[in-house]
């Protein structure tokens, strides 16, 4: 079937109109008729509507399950450069803490849950991946003096799932190369017919998620997220450690520690903010006393440091 630009212009209109009636079937009557009246056949129509309910999905961003395999393939490019550590007593430490953090945050739950693993480097740096994926290194657990700063380290961490830093890491440019397969796709294969999305199409989508990965792992291990990401960051991991039961000002006791480990740089002091401008951002933070058993606990987790 040869489509006249008139049709087309109305096939484009009723891709627009479909991203506004999806759930409103008189919306969407209204545009089939419009547009059978102009040539296409109920089908066509249908399939318009359909690809504009994926392009509005598209616009709204990554489903819970989308992160997550985002935040994997993130994973599996951090873990080619940074091996995991295989002390799994030191694992399953990290991860209690990890997990009792994030089950006091407002966002306790992610697709497949919260991943904590700690990294064979020693360099000073730690990161979180879409979807729960968090990781420390030894350097940096080497650094923290008991459970309550490293408690601070992980609740900035979670912090950034919460707020899905990682997932706004991923560039305008590739979402909207997405939604211009998609809507290539509504103007051509699935004009047609309700099938789903070509393997042309299909292989583009792939492609561009490959890109998504890759826009990620560059602000995670090379550019950094933003200023106002990373101070927003610590004053939620902040309210997160007194929520926790943590010492809220153990936050201020990494910072300062940060600040004089940074004259070597390299880590996360080449993709944070300089730890004197969180510290004088941050400013006061409530102080509670350490708690004996936490001592002891973080002392026999990290023996083999």
């Amino acid at each position: 079937m040869i489509v006249n630009r008139h049709v087309a212009r109305l096939a484009i209109g009723a891709l627009a109109l479909g991203v506004g009636c999806a759930g409103n079937p008189e919306l969407q009557n209204l545009g089939t008729s419009i547009l059978t009246s102009a040539g296409l056949s109920s089908s066509q129509a249908q399939a318009l509507f359909a690809a504009g309910e994926q392009s509005a999905k598209a616009a709204d961003g990554l489903t819970a399950e989308e992160e997550y395999f985002l935040g994997r393939s993130v994973s599996a490019s951090l873990l080619a450069k940074y091996p995991p550590n295989r002390d799994r007593r030191l694992n399953d430490y990290v991860s209690r803490i990890g997990s009792v953090l994030a089950a006091a945050s407002d966002r306790p739950e992610t697709f497949a849950g919260y991943r904590f693993q700690v990294l064979d480097s020693s360099e000073v740096n730690a990161f979180a991946a879409p979807g729960g994926f968090i990781f420390v290194t030894r350097g940096l657990l080497e650094l923290v003096a008991d459970e309550d700063e490293l408690a601070a380290v992980l609740a900035h961490e979670v912090a950034h799932v919460v707020a899905e830093d990682g997932v706004k890491a991923v560039s305008s440019a590739n979402m909207s190369q997405a939604l211009s397969i998609l809507g290539k796709q509504a103007l051509n294969d699935t004009i047609a017919s309700r099938g789903g999305v070509s393997g042309q199409a299909l292989g583009a989508l792939t492609e561009t998620f490959s890109s998504s990965v890759d826009d990620v792992v560059q602000t995670l291990v090379v550019n950094g997220y933003s200023r106002s990401q990373e101070y927003d960051a610590d004053r939620y991991a902040a309210l997160l450690l007194a929520r926790a039961g943590y010492n809220p000002a153990s936050l201020t006791t990494v910072l300062e520690k940060l600040e004089q480990a940074a004259r070597g740089g390299g880590g996360m002091f080449d993709t944070h903010p300089a730890p004197q401008d969180r510290l004088a951002t941050l400013g006061s933070l409530e102080v509670r006393p350490p708690a004996p058993h936490r001592t002891q606990r973080f002392a026999r987790a990290t023996a083999k440091l």
